[in-house]
């Protein structure tokens, strides 16, 4: 299949979903904020948390610019422009297996919340989750395994936490990752179908879940989700993905990669 061939089904595929379109849309946005982040600082001044504002930011700001007839639709609430007051933030995870030390609950980084059009007809203001976001960052990390391994075990632990929590709208895990993650990622671990076909931006996507019970993985996931938990395959679906290699600023010649996932399931 060509290039050309490529977008054609990207454009098919957003006409008949324009909720997947607005959130493309987001994630341009996205990437230019992040970009522009790592054009201006060196990488070892960048936290997740630095990531995180940034698409906090994009999601406001992409909620002023895009006509959601469709999405509205979808979701079954009424049209405005997002501002802070609609993001929580360390949302609470509704799965009461989710809890962490001191009984307390383990948090989703991100639910953004609407105005429910049918809840209101009520007489009484109802809000609903959207888009629920787990955001995560890899850095430039040790060349030895065990890190790696913790990474990739993190973001594996993410897709299982959205996918306990099916009653959160529309379910996304958004990654920012830099050389030595995407080469890990690429490589014969059983995730590189996470990056494979650059071309495309929407892919269906299995994650491995074949490392689950191997020491260090199994004790990331059992801090980030539930002691003990089984994994299954998870199926995603990648509907952002962007990959560049930096000219000029405190980064010039590292690669950042930015993608955006959809929970199936």
């Amino acid at each position: 299949m060509t290039i050309l061939d490529h977008i054609f089904k990207d454009e098919y595929k957003e006409a008949k979903d324009p909720g997947i379109k607005f959130r493309k849309k987001r994630h341009e946005i996205f990437l230019e904020k992040v970009l522009s982040r790592f054009n201006r600082y060196d990488a070892s001044k960048i936290s997740e948390d630095c990531i995180r504002y940034d698409y906090f930011d994009a999601v406001i700001k992409c909620g002023s610019i895009f006509e959601r007839p469709l999405l509205e639709a979808e979701n079954g609430v009424d049209s405005y422009d997002y501002n802070c007051t609609d993001l929580i933030l360390e949302y609470p995870h509704p799965d009461s297996r989710y809890i962490g030390k001191k009984n307390k609950e383990k948090k989703i980084d991100c639910v953004v919340m609407q105005l429910d059009a049918k809840a209101g007809a009520s007489g009484k203001d109802v809000y609903k989750p959207v888009d629920t976001i787990e955001l995560k960052f890899f850095p430039e990390t040790e060349s030895k395994g065990t890190a790696k391994t913790q990474h990739i075990a993190s973001l594996v632990a993410d897709f299982q936490r959205l996918r306990d929590a099916k009653k959160l709208g529309t379910r996304l895990v958004v990654l920012v990752t830099l050389d030595a993650m995407i080469t890990y990622i690429n490589g014969d671990n059983g995730f590189s179908t996470l990056f494979s076909e650059k071309e495309k931006n929407y892919k269906t996507c299995k994650i491995s879940v074949d490392k689950q019970d191997e020491a260090t993985f199994r004790k990331v996931l059992d801090k980030r989700t539930y002691k003990g938990v089984k994994l299954t395959p998870i199926t995603v679906e990648r509907i952002f993905f962007e990959s560049q290699t930096l000219e000029s600023g405190p980064n010039k010649n590292k690669e950042i990669a930015i993608a955006a996932y959809i929970i199936k399931g």
